[in-house]
């Protein structure tokens, strides 16, 4: 299953957070996506894939710190409303802990969504034509990518042990590139590859099915 998720013209149902509790950076969380301010209050927000884009309240100050709790899940981070924004979109992963918003890019945050993170790869345009594309990693095989007139940049595995093979031309053909490390960036041009049009992937770590 392919689809695309970009910050451009999102159309999506926008939730909006009621009134910005400050609160305990301390304070135990779950499921839940934490901005925190330079004063040490926070505040928190909920994660649900099928909610779409979440505006923040309009804060006095800019958001400085960001965290996710949530497993399964990670959230992309815009700097404007209804997840609308320039450049490539900042992503939040659980396994990063808490996150300076300043290394992502960002000065502040005003909105987010969340998807699932399971067996995922995305695929970033440069900054000149924004945004990303996800695919999933369960191919059973050479999957072939649909075709954007802008070639990708970068590239970024979501699943730890998942390994991708990426081709630069459809039906697995051309010169590849291998990716077995997730929650790393890969810039295309540092793996010898210029567009990635198709791939085929391993999920070393699938669950093996429930009992009957």
């Amino acid at each position: 299953m392919l689809f695309k998720n970009t910050f451009i013209n999102l159309v999506v149902a926008a939730l909006a957070v009621a009134g910005p509790p400050n609160l305990s950076r301390q304070e135990p969380v779950t499921d839940l996506v934490t901005f925190c301010f330079s004063e040490g209050d926070c505040f928190q927000g909920g994660v649900d894939p099928d909610v779409g884009c979440v505006d923040l309240p309009e804060f006095s100050e800019p958001v400085e710190t960001a965290s996710l709790s949530s497993t399964g899940v990670e959230c992309l981070l815009s700097p404007e409303p209804s997840c609308q924004g320039s450049g490539l979109p900042a992503i939040l992963l659980p396994t990063a802990g808490t996150v300076e918003i300043s290394t992502l890019g960002l000065s502040n945050v005003a909105s987010y969504l969340c998807t699932s993170d399971v067996d995922i790869v995305n695929l970033c345009f440069p900054e000149v034509a924004e945004g990303c594309f996800q695919a999933s990693t369960v191919t059973d095989g050479c999957a072939t990518l649909t075709l954007f007139s802008e070639a990708y940049a970068s590239l970024f595995l979501t699943t730890n042990g998942t390994e991708c093979t990426f081709f630069q031309d459809g039906e697995c053909a051309g010169p590849s590139a291998f990716v077995n490390e997730a929650g790393v960036t890969f810039e295309l041009d540092t793996l010898g590859i210029n567009n990635v049009k198709s791939l085929s992937c391993t999920n070393t770590q699938t669950p093996p099915p429930p009992r009957r």
